[in-house]
C-alpha cells in the first residue's frame, strides 16, 4: 500500500494501480480493502476525472466507517468533489446520493476544518442551495481562521476555493486561504 501511495503521489498511476492489484490479491482484510478502494479511487479521479471514481469513493467511505470515522469522512468529501468535477449529478453514484451518504456518515468528536466543508457541501447538494450556503460560509470562515498543515492545505484548499464561488463570496480577497509550509 505504501508503495502504491508513493507511486500515485509521484504521478505514476499505472504503477500505483499495478501495486494495488498486488495488495488486493492478499488475504481478505476489510480494513486493508477499504484503504485499497480509497487509493484506487484517488488514482482514478486524478487520472481520469470520471464518474467511476465516485462509486469507488462511496465504497471506500462505507467500508472505512467501520474502522475510522475521520478517514470515512475524508473519502466522502473526496467523493463529493469527484461527483462535482466529473459532472456526475444523477444515477446511483450521483452528487445527491453522495451528499445523502455523507450526511449520514458518523460524526467526529472534534471536527476538523474540512469536516465543516463536508457538512456544508453535503447539505448544499442534499437539501439545496439555501440550506447549504450558511454552512458553507461557516466552513470558509473556518478555513480562514485555522492554521492548516501543508498536507491539509494541499488536499482541501482547492475545494474550499472552488466552494467559495458556489456560495456567492466572489469579491477578490474576501477570503485569504493559506497554509503553513511546515
Amino acid at each position: 500500500m505504501a508503495a502504491a501511495r508513493a507511486a500515485h503521489q509521484a504521478g505514476e498511476p499505472d504503477t500505483a494501480l499495478r501495486l494495488l492489484s498486488v495488495a488486493d490479491a492478499g488475504p481478505a482484510d476489510k480494513q486493508r480493502l477499504a484503504h485499497i478502494d480509497e487509493l484506487r479511487a484517488q488514482v482514478e479521479f486524478t487520472n481520469n476525472r470520471s464518474g467511476d471514481a465516485v462509486a469507488l469513493f462511496l465504497r471506500a467511505a462505507t467500508r472505512l466507517e467501520l474502522f475510522d470515522a475521520r478517514l470515512a469522512r475524508d473519502a466522502y468529501l473526496d467523493g463529493l468533489s469527484a461527483a462535482m468535477f466529473s459532472g456526475t449529478s444523477t444515477g446511483d453514484h450521483g452528487l445527491a446520493q453522495v451528499a445523502r451518504a455523507a450526511r449520514a456518515a458518523p460524526s467526529v468528536t472534534r471536527p476538523r476544518t474540512h469536516d465543516v466543508l463536508l457538512v456544508g457541501l453535503a447539505t448544499r447538494f442534499s437539501d439545496g442551495y439555501a440550506a447549504g450556503v450558511p454552512v458553507l460560509k461557516q466552513a470558509l470562515n473556518a478555513f480562514v481562521d485555522s492554521e492548516l498543515t501543508a498536507e491539509e492545505g494541499r488536499r482541501w484548499l482547492w475545494l474550499a476555493h472552488c466552494t467559495r464561488w458556489t456560495c456567492g463570496t466572489r469579491r477578490p480577497g474576501q477570503y485569504c486561504l493559506t497554509y503553513r509550509s511546515s
